[in-house]
């Protein structure tokens, strides 16, 4: 049946087309059918991107995991829908709401779900990341948002276009449709009436009902009068398995965005875990140093009688690259035969780990020797106090007056924040323009690099000339790019593996051993040089929790290759990206004033250290046998066993090694919150010089 203008309104579907009369007869009727479409629809939606990403991305499943992880995350798809209409009924409730907004903000919705699910389903197939773990952070920098999408699309044209018609479709639909809803008038809502905004109100109420909530105990019970408070349960609380990529199906996009990433980047949570002297202290007891009451509470001295001859430091981060690559053969093929070499002949570290799962964590961590508190702000960037703070870094140790420092990067993404850190730290830094510039008239534009930045290797004979043209001695931090989406090398190169992700990671090897070799040949004093390779972070998705977060480091000098063997026993610490400096002045020799939460690794005392670890969100400790987890903002901590293949097995074993799980809980805070009060309050090397280390 039509009105009497014969308008057909366009609430279609399973529950069919409306008129404007039968809007106006039924108003209360009408409502309930529109929202009961809405959550019906989206919740297909969100069913249909779960079955999809488990179908892509996890092996092996049966029907019942299928089932499990599509009812864990029906949860947060209703409680996410009902937070919508709840976010509606406050705005629009008292004051009316026209029936063409209420229809505009639930079309609205359901665009920004089937968005968020599809750009979430192409990032997590790029980068084995979410996509607000890049989105929070880049949101208010819309040039580096680009930067950092550009390789996604670039490597997806065809879906890329999809989106793009599909998002000129909808607008286009609704323009069409807009010139109907004017006939509704503006009181649709006070027409509902008492009864249906009351019927209306338990629904939203019910949906409100089913998102999760716990009780978390707090560890202090002053916060709390009973020690409980109740918090929102992001979705890491209900990934109960030991498959990494099956447990990220749980995930609803926009719920785990809304109510847990976003928050985490908009405040700092306060920890209330440890008094912070107690944290002070208890982390001058683990890395070793002496108890002060000085403004630079870690300072310390670093004595070293090595004699190895050694000058220049250079040292190589390289973009993404796990340790199971460095091991990893295709068809009897190793895919990186150098830095498999390196394992035999250099100084290897196995049991390294990263100081976080992205670039600046590890820049940061590399630079100054604290692990960045980048997991309770639940963003990655260097805010004033990172990139305006003083840190003992190489280029303050070894001084300007006999060093020349160089910082060279490959990566355009945030290329201005990293040039900024660095320059502050002391060096001179050469950003991904400089050399584009420099190789833009000789070489054709697709042999110089990609979106993401300069190809591997022109971009370290770019750096090999600066250093061998260097009139005294240097240090060189060099970061790499390559070997990150969207997988591309030079079209020269060719493919000689056909996977993609594989052919980088050749590419990149061979770049490491032609950058190497020239230096062996051409760099004067060569046999005075230590090159110490480290991966930035890994790109694995490894369903195990080390091999995800296991990283490869080596060092080596022509001196060192004479000395490594007494060194073999130190190979089984566990490390990061802050003993790196540590262990290079101990290689270099003699006396430095230092202040960091770093140790060597060729010292003794550093066996059975631990080592801090961390991704957005959520942060990692491990030492000796086991792995300690912990969640934020939910505080959710569990304790892992470590078998024999570096595993984390999965299984909680809190309870069981409680003694075990208070000791490292402890220790974790301890060492993170130091880190988070020492650079954040810059406390953690004189701006004026080294020091005293008394």
């Amino acid at each position: 049946m039509k009105d009497k203008d014969g308008s057909r309104l366009p609430c279609t579907g399973v529950f069919g087309a409306l008129t404007v009369s039968q809007v106006m007869d039924n108003p209360a009727k009408v409502l309930i059918r529109l929202l009961l479409a809405f959550v019906i629809g989206n919740g297909l939606l969100f069913f249909a991107y779960r079955l999809f990403f488990l179908w892509s991305f996890a092996s092996d499943l049966t029907a019942s995991d299928v089932i499990g992880v599509s009812l864990r995350g029906l949860r947060f798809d209703v409680a996410l829908m009902g937070l919508e209409t709840g976010l509606l009924g406050l705005a629009f409730w008292w004051r009316g709401l026209r029936f063409r907004a209420l229809f505009t903000a639930l079309l609205g919705f359901t665009y920004v779900h089937a968005l968020a699910c599809f750009s979430n389903y192409l990032f997590f197939q790029e980068r084995g990341q979410h996509f607000w773990e890049m989105f929070m952070a880049n949101v208010t920098e819309p040039k580096e948002m680009y930067i950092a999408v550009a390789p996604l699309f670039f490597h997806q044209p065809v879906l890329a276009v999809l989106l793009a018609g599909a998002s000129l479709g909808l607008a286009a639909f609704w323009s069409r449709m807009r010139p109907r809803f004017s006939k509704v008038p503006a009181n649709f809502v006070a027409a509902v009436g008492g009864r249906g905004r009351a019927i209306i109100l338990l629904l939203i109420l019910f949906s409100l009902s089913l998102e999760p909530i716990i009780i978390k105990r707090m560890i202090r019970k002053t916060e709390w009068p009973i020690g409980l408070r109740p918090g929102i349960a992001a979705s890491t609380l209900y990934m109960g398995w030991s498959d990494y990529r099956v447990n990220q199906g749980i995930v609803n996009p926009v719920f785990d965005f809304v109510t847990y990433h976003l928050p985490g980047s908009l405040s700092l949570h306060r920890q209330f875990t440890l008094d912070r002297a107690e944290a002070l202290a208890m982390t001058r007891a683990l890395i070793g140093a002496p108890q002060s009451s000085g403004a630079y509470p870690l300072l310390r001295e670093i004595r070293s009688d090595l004699s190895l001859g050694i000058e220049n430091v250079i040292l190589l981060q390289v973009e993404g690259l796990s340790d199971s690559y460095v091991h990893l053969e295709v068809k009897g093929r190793p895919v990186m035969p150098f830095l498999q070499r390196l394992t035999r002949e250099w100084l290897y570290f196995p049991k390294v780990i990263q100081s976080f799962n992205a670039t600046d964590g590890s820049v940061f961590a590399t630079f100054t020797g604290f692990p960045e508190t980048f997991v309770e702000r639940n963003a990655v960037d260097f805010l004033e106090y990172d990139s305006g703070g003083h840190y003992a870094s190489l280029s303050r140790l070894l001084g300007e007056r006999n060093y020349q420092h160089f910082f060279f990067q490959a990566f355009r993404h945030r290329t201005a924040q990293y040039l900024a850190f660095a320059r502050n730290q002391g060096y001179q830094a050469y950003g991904v323009d400089y050399f584009e510039s420099r190789l833009g008239g000789g070489l054709p534009k697709a042999e110089v690099g990609n979106v993401l930045g300069v190809f591997d290797g022109v971009f370290l004979q770019e750096a090999a000339d600066a250093l061998i043209r260097a009139p005294k001695k240097f240090t060189a931090h060099i970061v790499t790019a390559t070997s990150h989406s969207p997988w591309t090398t030079p079209p020269s190169f060719g493919a000689v593996f056909d996977e993609k992700v594989i052919n980088s990671f050749h590419y990149v090897d061979r770049s490491l051993e032609a950058f190497v070799e020239r230096l062996r040949k051409e760099l004067p004093r060569f046999d005075r040089t230590l090159i110490v390779i480290v991966a930035d972070h890994t790109s694995t998705r490894a369903p195990d929790l080390l091999r995800r977060i296991h990283v490869p480091l080596f060092f080596f000098s022509t001196g060192l290759l004479r000395e490594k063997d007494r060194w073999l026993k130190q190979r089984e610490i566990w490390g990061s990206h802050i003993d790196i400096v540590p262990t290079i002045l101990d290689l270099l020799g003699g006396h430095y004033c230092y202040s960091g939460m770093g140790q060597s690794l060729l010292s003794a005392t550093a066996l059975g250290k631990g080592v801090l670890s961390g991704s957005r969100g959520e942060g990692y400790y491990v030492k000796d046998q086991f792995a300690f987890r912990y969640a934020s903002p939910s505080g959710a901590m569990s304790l892992h066993a470590i078998g024999s293949d570096q595993g984390s097995g999965g299984t909680d074993v809190a309870q069981e090694q409680a003694m075990v799980f208070e000791q490292m809980r402890r220790e974790y805070f301890a060492l993170y919150e130091t880190s988070k009060h020492l650079t954040r309050e810059r406390n953690a090397f004189p701006s004026s010089g080294t020091g005293a280390c008394k």
